[in-house]
């Protein structure tokens, strides 16, 4: 909550904020698709939670904006 209370989006128009969206997460899916297949394996740390695998990390993203997508009915 306070990360949206910082960057203040609601004073940003709706359609601003869906294309910023879009066009960050396909940027984050280039640069997922340019990890090489044996660097997926390697432990990385997200904030304070334990180290995980990198895979891990990513599909956990794609999870979570799936979840987002669904709660606004696309």
């Amino acid at each position: 909550e306070s990360w949206v209370e910082t960057q203040q989006y609601q004073r940003v128009s709706w359609n601003q904020l869906v294309e910023f969206w879009v066009s960050y997460n396909r940027h984050l899916v280039h640069v997922a698709s340019c990890i090489p297949a044996e660097k997926l394996g390697r432990l990385v740390r997200v904030g304070g939670d334990e180290p995980a695998p990198l895979e891990l990390v990513i599909t956990g993203y794609v999870a979570h904006c799936e979840h987002h997508l669904e709660q606004l009915g696309v």
